[in-house]
């Protein structure tokens, strides 16, 4: 009921549970580095952010306890913002059931300087927290191994996992990724994106990536030109919001393209069929509509993308150069 299933998908939730709880330290500039590792059933999540309290909650369990051994109702269990969700259909249900879900869970929080360990099976604490000593680390490591009572299959894939972290380092070039020990980081962030998947080859000299932040929204976009014989009919613009896929686009594709038409005017119609582009936002506060949850529907970032696309582009005059100069050379 949580988690859509006890098949292979259901499985992977878990994964991503653990890892957009990383992901969440990285919104709030707390964490710079996420590992993900795979062995003989095992799955181990490490970051570098702050570690979770070992505080009483009302005195009673630690915080860090609570965290493991129960199902909250808001967004988040310390309140950070923005917030991620990377699962299947932005939907997320916490640690608490991941643990209630694992044959084993074993929590590591370094933290102050101090390392506190403990574990849990099925959702009841297994190990009682403990303080390991001082430390010279900081951040949170979760290992786990899914119930095999409970899934069909209990064996993570590792080809889907590297697919998923290669998609979220695009998304975040500061930070360092690494997955079964190999460095699998994005520094070029979404220019590495469309340079990868652009379906045919790209015009020489027509990228371009910008960020920025405009009224507590965090806006990456970046665009190139196909080359000539790569007509197609709608320029696809790929779209992430808190690092979750929106397929369906939303307010933030269309204020991109209505960007990219004030700048170019009359000539974006001949442009638009070979545009390539993303763009990526982190609000505080996301909205999505459709049955998939895979549209944005924040009505005010339509203006505000706008605003800030057709700004940035208007600084870049050599890069609209080259894009009327490749203009000038496409197919009538």
């Amino acid at each position: 009921m949580y988690i859509g299933g006890t098949g292979i998908d259901g499985l992977h939730h878990l994964a991503f549970e653990v890892i957009g709880n990383s992901i969440d330290q990285v919104l709030q500039r707390r964490a710079t580095s996420i590992s993900v590792d795979l062995s003989d059933g095992w799955l181990t999540v490490e970051d570098n952010g702050v570690g979770i309290s070992v505080e009483s909650v009302d005195g009673g369990a630690s915080f860090l306890e609570s965290v493991f051994t129960s199902l909250h109702l808001s967004p988040t269990r310390d309140g950070p913002r923005p917030h991620v969700h990377v699962t299947a259909g932005l939907i997320g249900v916490g640690l608490g059931p991941v643990s209630a879900l694992c044959r084993h869970v074993e929590v590591e929080s370094h933290r102050e300087g101090l390392c506190h360990r403990a574990a849990f099976s099925r959702g009841v604490a297994s190990e009682a927290l403990t303080l390991v000593g001082p430390t010279q680390r900081q951040g949170l490591q979760v290992r786990l191994f899914p119930d095999p009572e409970i899934f069909q299959s209990a064996a993570f894939e590792a080809e889907r996992l590297e697919t998923a972290i290669r998609r979220f380092a695009w998304l975040t070039p500061e930070v360092s990724w690494r997955f079964q020990g190999h460095d699998v980081s994005k520094p070029d962030g979404l220019l590495s994106f469309l340079t990868e998947t652009a379906n045919g080859p790209l015009e020489p000299g027509s990228f371009g990536v910008f960020e920025g932040q405009t009224d507590d929204v965090e806006i990456t976009f970046a665009i190139a030109l196909r080359k000539r014989g790569r007509r197609k009919k709608v320029a696809p613009i790929a779209s992430w919001v808190n690092l979750s896929s929106t397929e369906e686009g939303g307010s933030h594709v269309k204020g991109m393209v209505a960007g990219l038409a004030d700048t170019f005017g009359a000539h974006w119609r001949v442009l638009e069929p070979r545009v390539v582009g993303a763009v990526h936002l982190v609000l505080a506060h996301p909205r999505f509509e459709g049955p998939t949850k895979a549209r944005l529907a924040v009505p005010t970032t339509e203006p505000l993308v706008r605003a800030f696309v057709a700004a940035e582009l208007a600084k870049q005059d050599d890069l609209r150069v080259t894009w009327l100069q490749i203009l000038s050379q496409l197919d009538p």
